[in-house]
């Protein structure tokens, strides 16, 4: 990878500032892969945490081969989508930043200079005001890179949740207390709560589905953290499947256009004083492009399956976290309400 990468910058390396960044993002994002699927493998190894009670030792089987299982099975299909598609990502990414950096600086005194900025505005906006004019074809590739870049960094947010102390260690006050332990019934429920958050935010959240209807409403170009989706794993590869469709139906309508302005865009680059390959990046987009429309290849992160198996999970936890709340006096917690 280092290699690779120390390649990639010599052939850059006059491009602006900000590319390394995406450079180095997209090589960061292949290593997610090496990331171990046993989660059970956290940061106790030095001091294993035991459980004692029955329902503790439940809960923590859940934890260790449900839970394990399903986000092991979801992010094989997702790497599987990854392999594919991450190439026209990369490339549109990279792409639109050397369009809109120095080959747009050096190429502003050229007659045909508004043909250019014509052509970034209804294919790569990059500002408020291309947003609301770009054509519906640029701004469905926009969102696509956007919601790819979420996906990977949730994705290693949440290899580092699962392998950490966060489940285990509440799990283990759940289990003091049913062990007679001196453990206050608000600990008591603030751990109860814990495990069952950790869940619904990492792996699964059926309060917070994304509909195809809601695309509109979800604003991707603000940092991740304000995002009002679901940053739940399963919750997201499956949004990513819907802006995928939303690429594709975009793609069939304004598709034929994008690649025949992109094969111009030769006319529009006639100062490229740092001899910046380009074209290499024009030519996977348009190959992805057109294999994109060509829907050959199946997709598996939308299968429904992730998301029963999911609300199988819920459901399990929500009887045993209920049956703790039972058996040490605290009234029934509504964990439907809490997401």
């Amino acid at each position: 990878m280092k290699k690779i990468f120390k390649k990639t910058l010599l052939t850059f390396s006059l491009i602006p500032a900000f590319l390394p960044t995406i450079l180095t993002s997209s090589c960061k994002a292949e290593d997610y892969e090496k990331i171990d699927d046993n989660i059970s493998n956290d940061d106790n190894k030095a001091e294993k945490i035991t459980y004692n009670s029955q329902i503790a030792k439940n809960i923590y089987d859940l934890y260790t081969n449900d839970m394990s299982n399903l986000f092991a099975n979801l992010k094989t299909e997702y790497f599987a989508y990854k392999k594919e598609w991450q190439p026209l990502k990369r490339n549109y990414e990279i792409l639109k930043s050397l369009l809109n950096g120095n080959l747009k600086f050096e190429n502003q005194a050229n007659a045909n200079f508004n043909e250019y900025k014509e052509f970034l505005k209804n294919w790569f906006p990059s500002t408020d005001k291309e947003y609301k004019e770009a054509k519906n074809l640029g701004l469905a590739l926009n969102n696509y890179d956007l919601i790819f870049a979420d996906v990977e960094a949730v994705l290693a947010d949440t290899n580092l949740a699962f392998n950490s102390k966060q489940f285990t260690s509440n799990l283990k006050i759940i289990d003091d207390r049913l062990n007679k332990k001196d453990i206050p019934l608000e600990k008591l429920q603030e751990g109860l709560i814990s495990v069952w958050k950790f869940v619904v935010a990492h792996l699964f959240n059926s309060k917070k589905i994304t509909k195809k209807e809601d695309l509109d409403k979800i604003d991707l170009k603000i940092n991740k953290n304000s995002h009002t989706h679901s940053h739940a794993i399963i919750n997201l590869t499956y949004e990513l499947s819907l802006w995928h469709d939303r690429l594709l139906k975009e793609l069939n309508t304004e598709g034929s256009q994008l690649i025949s302005d992109l094969e111009k865009l030769d006319q529009y680059i006639i100062n490229n004083t740092n001899n910046i390959n380009w074209q290499g990046n024009r030519k996977v987009i348009i190959d992805k492009l057109n294999l994109f429309k060509s829907n050959t290849i199946e997709i598996k992160i939308n299968d429904i399956k992730f998301q029963h198996s999911g609300q199988v999970i819920l459901d399990k936890l929500k009887f045993l976290l209920n049956s703790v709340a039972t058996k040490e006096g605290l009234k029934k917690i509504n964990f439907d309400d809490i997401y």
